[in-house]
């Protein structure tokens, strides 16, 4: 699937139901990132929950963080780097960056190391994991 345009930046403010819920904060941050505009993420609910923003600038997002905010200014492309992500929810989000950005980025966390690879054409993006096959190969099959 390909967007005909960047998509637009938005803002997040975390809250207990029926608000935003924390547990989509990270994929809030990553599209934020490769949006047009800039957005701002505020985490209510949890103190620390931004090592996610930390990770995704290694991937060349401009995320500032300040307390419990986390600024956004979104950029058309992101960059390959290393990451690790410090939960399920951080690492799901870090591989999504992984598939916009350019080049092979790894994921790592959890235990398990997962290379999300987008070529730099941008034209097709393909994920694989990496040591997780050999737990689980009928989900990794279905996946791929």
């Amino acid at each position: 699937m390909r967007g005909t345009e960047q998509p637009t930046a938005f803002d997040v403010v975390t809250l207990p139901y029926p608000g935003f819920p924390t547990d989509l904060q990270p994929f809030a941050l990553v599209y934020d990132a490769v949006a047009k505009g800039s957005a701002m993420v505020t985490e209510n609910l949890f103190e620390a929950r931004f090592h996610t923003a930390t990770e995704v600038a290694r991937l060349g997002a401009d995320v500032r963080v300040d307390g419990h905010h986390a600024l956004v200014r979104g950029r058309e492309r992101l960059s390959a780097a290393p990451v690790v992500g410090s939960d399920i929810r951080a690492a799901a989000a870090l591989v999504l960056a992984g598939l916009v950005a350019d080049g092979v980025t790894t994921v790592e966390g959890s235990g398990t190391s997962t290379a999300a690879t987008r070529t730099s054409t941008r034209t097709s993006a393909a994920w694989a994991p990496t040591s997780s096959a050999s737990r689980c190969p009928s989900l990794v099959e279905g996946l791929l």
